[in-house]
Order: C-alpha cells, then structure tokens, then sequence
C-alpha cells in the first residue's frame, strides 16, 4: 500500500522536500512505516536514528504500534526549539494585573515563524 508521508522541520530540510511517498506491506505498522522512510533516504535514515519523533496518522497522534491503511497520512514531527541564548527570565510576582501584551513585547522576536 502507498502512504504519504509529510516532514516537518529538521526532516524536511533533510529530504529536500516537504512530503514524500512510500510503500509498505498492507497492515503496516507506523513503526514499520518509520523504517521504510529511513530506507527511502539515507539523510532521513539517520536523522530518525538519531531523534525521537512525534507521529501522527491522519492528524491524530499515534505510537508504533499503529495500524495503517491504504490512503492514510503519516507525519513525522522531530523537536524543535527556539528563542534565543538570552536567560533572563519573564517572571515576576506582582499585585498587579496581568499583562498579555507586555509579556509579548519580551518575548517577541521578527525571527520567530508560527
């Protein structure tokens, strides 16, 4: 069966591409899934060795041991950070009331995408 699969950050800079398809047995697992990915690009093969990722089928958070049919969509989410080396910290105890956009003025950066 075809599956297609959609990377996310570091992955898809990896593979060039946002997406990619590949086959696997009917009744594959996520993780049977996984591995094929990583026999489909050596780049995506070691990063997935070398990180965990977060998986999902058909946009629904999903372990291993997951079923999958014809059709169904696998996306393959690594960690990602962000923000900057800076340790100060935006915290504060105060009588006062809370301020959304203050504490996004500290925290906004023209770096930072969605």
């Amino acid at each position: 069966m075809v599956l297609q699969v959609r990377l996310f950050a570091v992955l898809r800079e990896r593979a060039g591409r946002d997406s990619l398809e590949i086959e696997v047995p009917e009744g594959a697992t996520v993780a049977e899934a996984l591995r094929a990915v990583g026999e489909e690009s050596e780049p995506l093969g070691a990063a997935l060795e070398a990180m965990p990722v977060v998986m999902a089928v058909n946009r629904v958070y999903a372990d291993g041991d997951a079923p999958l049919s014809t059709g169904d969509e696998l996306a393959l989410i690594p960690p990602v950070s962000g923000g900057a080396t800076q340790t100060r910290a935006h915290v504060r105890v105060t009588d006062q009331p809370l301020s959304l956009d203050a504490l996004a003025t500290l925290v906004r950066d023209p770096r930072a995408g969605g």
